[in-house]
């Protein structure tokens, strides 16, 4: 995956990605900052859990990321978690943030 730009489906990121017992999205590995991620829609739901937080840092580093879309179930977004994300323009956020 590396070295091309894309659009992210989410069985392109299982091993970058996963929903804990929580709801929290966490990042698995620090390969998704290498990662030519352009373009991401978090689910509502991932793995038969529902998606209410995005951890702390988790896409921190993604650089070539432009957009992302967050559903109404996400209600908090941990800090930093779009840090040295340069190219994000468009955010598009859930009714709970």
């Amino acid at each position: 995956m590396e070295g091309a730009r894309f659009d992210a489906k989410w069985e392109d990121l299982n091993d970058y990605l996963f929903v804990n017992d929580d709801g929290v999205l966490e990042k698995k590995n620090e390969a998704l900052k290498d990662m030519t991620l352009t373009k991401l829609s978090v689910p509502a739901k991932l793995g038969g859990k529902v998606v209410t937080a995005i951890e702390d840092e988790t896409f921190c580093g993604c650089s070539h990321l432009t957009t992302i879309s967050i559903p109404k179930t996400v209600k908090s977004i941990g800090k930093c978690a779009f840090a040295d994300c340069v190219r994000l323009n468009s955010v598009k956020l859930g009714k709970a943030l």
